[in-house]
């Protein structure tokens, strides 16, 4: 009963795409929603990079390198593109 109630609320719902004013709102909906994810996940990545430190001390092994290279981060990628050494 309760699958047959969605499915055809489903329907329904497709079948508004027809309507301009309809689909003109279901499109912004999901553009914003995608927009939104990438913001938020490239803030949060810029927040992780930022309180991530670039070196850290560790008590067994010492100094190590943190691993973390976004791809918008050029510091990181002009160092592991250096050849000089």
């Amino acid at each position: 009963m309760a699958l047959g109630l969605i499915f055809r609320s489903f329907m329904l719902a497709i079948a508004q795409l027809a309507d301009p004013r309809f689909r003109r709102v279901f499109f912004i909906g999901i553009a914003l929603a995608l927009a939104l994810l990438v913001g938020f996940t490239a803030a949060f990545a810029g927040f992780l990079d930022w309180i991530t430190p670039e070196e850290i001390w560790l008590p067994i092994l010492g100094e190590a390198a943190v691993p973390i290279c976004l791809p918008y981060d050029s510091r990181r990628l002009r160092h592991h593109l250096d050849v000089s050494g």
